[in-house]
């Protein structure tokens, strides 16, 4: 395996140095290079920037020389393990990337002093831990694993945004120490049965627990004041009780439910996208005063509720709620001062 390491200056085509098993030559390079189909390339301020070797079926980590590269791309092989690093060699790389790949246990990253993004989705790992030592993390990945619940995230106190869907998580548990940094919490396709320890997680912007086992929002958002986004389709939600205090909410997506009114969304004042589609609404004119109010409001997905069927639906409702750029997935075609004319 041979690691190209590229300066700024070799960008431009002058001389960089190749080291290859152990020998070091001059040569002439360009600023993406090919090894047995994989692509290293370099960043014109930073050097050597990234190591991209995904589907080569590597069954453990390829060599690295010192400087190794900032990112370490391993995508899609048959790595097991992941090896211990030399000091000076693991605490350049800022991102690693494991998705798919073989792993079952978190291990030898303490010494990864300086890494921010860590991708370990698609593996088989079972336990969370060994991720103590990564103080200056800030995105991890840890998608479609087996966990069953939420170990131990101490000392993860740099970390920004946590992706644990596609798991086997039947409680959200855990999560206090990371109350001062997490922004973004995704927890769709789990098990997870009631909404409960976010309320110290004051920070956050983005949360998702689509496509689990919730049958209502209850209490637990209630101190959640910063609260952006937030996904909760594909539950088996009946009211809409709880929301009404995300008042900087954004986006709200509550499809595929089984709600029968939307009381409360109207105190949502910078609400700006509504999914409410596949749920049981049949009150047209209810959800219509509910929403009136509401003057960001550009986007809503109702279809494939009961409403739907009323007659002129498609004309009513833009013409009621006249912000309205976007009904279900067609944009409209006339503005607020049209409608307002007419």
């Amino acid at each position: 395996l041979s690691i190209v390491r590229c300066s700024p200056k070799s960008a431009n085509g002058q001389q960089s140095e190749v080291v290859e098993n152990g020998e070091h030559r001059k040569d002439c390079v360009n600023k993406i290079h090919e090894y047995n189909g994989a692509l290293i390339s370099m960043d014109d301020d930073t050097g050597f920037d990234e190591l991209n070797l995904v589907s080569e079926r590597l069954t453990e980590f390829p060599p690295l020389s010192h400087p190794p590269p900032k990112a370490l791309i391993l995508r899609q092989n048959e790595i097991s393990d992941i090896p211990v690093l030399r000091d000076d060699i693991a605490e350049t790389i800022e991102q690693l990337d494991l998705y798919i790949n073989e792993i079952k246990t978190i291990k030898n990253l303490d010494n990864f002093s300086n890494l921010r993004m860590l991708d370990l989705s698609f593996n088989q790992i079972r336990h969370m831990e060994g991720l103590g030592g990564l103080h200056t993390l800030e995105q991890l990945f840890l998608i479609n694993n087996k966990f069953t619940s939420i170990g131990s995230l101490r000392g993860l106190s740099s970390l920004k945004l946590l992706e644990l869907g596609g798991n086997r998580i039947k409680a959200i548990e855990n999560l206090s120490v990371l109350a001062p940094t997490l922004t973004s919490l995704w927890l769709g396709k789990n098990k997870i049965e009631v909404i409960e320890n976010v309320d110290s997680l004051v920070h956050l912007s983005i949360l998702d627990i689509q496509s689990n086992r919730l049958t209502e929002i209850g209490e637990g958002l209630k101190n959640l004041s910063n609260l952006q986004e937030l996904y909760l389709s594909h539950n088996a939600i009946t009211s809409c009780k709880g929301i009404e205090t995300l008042t900087n909410l954004r986006t709200l997506d509550l499809g595929a439910n089984r709600i029968q009114h939307i009381s409360g969304i109207a105190r949502l004042v910078l609400l700006e996208e509504l999914w409410v589609s596949n749920n049981l609404l049949e009150d047209l004119e209810e959800v219509i005063e509910e929403l009136q109010s509401l003057k960001c409001l550009h986007t809503v997905y109702l279809e494939w509720n009961p409403l739907c069927q009323t007659d002129d639906y498609r004309t009513i409702v833009p013409l009621r709620l006249t912000t309205l750029k976007q009904l279900d997935a067609i944009p409209l075609p006339f503005s607020k001062s049209y409608a307002t004319a007419t």
